[in-house]
């Protein structure tokens, strides 16, 4: 008799053991899989965010050439066209600004060559657009 009480209490406790083990295994299980879903939906949004940033920043370049069009003289005083909203975290910018980080040039109607942003020269009629957009923590440049 004492021989079949030890087995079922081995028994019990092999079982208790294995119970405990599967329970932290699904709940490890549980834990990987949130984090995954939690990276996805990061990821996801980062993914909108840059595809907002870049239709702000069309939008602003859109918004900048047709104010050129207008008048051919537009940016040479360093203007600045803004499109969206700074408050809300989601605007694009065009500067003319020689001192801001990105700088547009207008070389229409001058009779020499002129350096543009990253080197680029812009000979007599030519124009280099940049416009930076910002929507949340994602920083998009894009030029024309």
């Amino acid at each position: 008799m004492k021989i079949l009480a030890q087995r079922r209490n081995s028994r019990g406790a092999i079982s208790l053991t294995f119970l405990c083990a599967l329970a932290i295994g699904v709940v490890s299980l549980m834990m990987v899989l949130n984090a995954r879903t939690v990276m996805t939906m990061s990821l996801t949004s980062r993914t909108e965010n840059v595809e907002k940033a870049n239709a702000l920043a069309a939008a602003a370049i859109a918004e900048t050439k047709s104010k050129i069009l207008a008048d051919r003289n537009y940016g040479k005083a360093g203007e600045v066209v803004v499109v969206g909203d700074r408050r809300g975290g989601e605007w694009a910018e065009v500067s003319f600004n020689e001192s801001a980080e990105y700088s547009s040039l207008n070389n229409l109607g001058e009779g020499a060559q002129k350096l543009g942003e990253g080197g680029v020269v812009l000979d007599p009629g030519l124009i280099q657009v940049l416009a930076v957009a910002h929507v949340r923590n994602v920083k998009v440049v894009s030029y024309e």
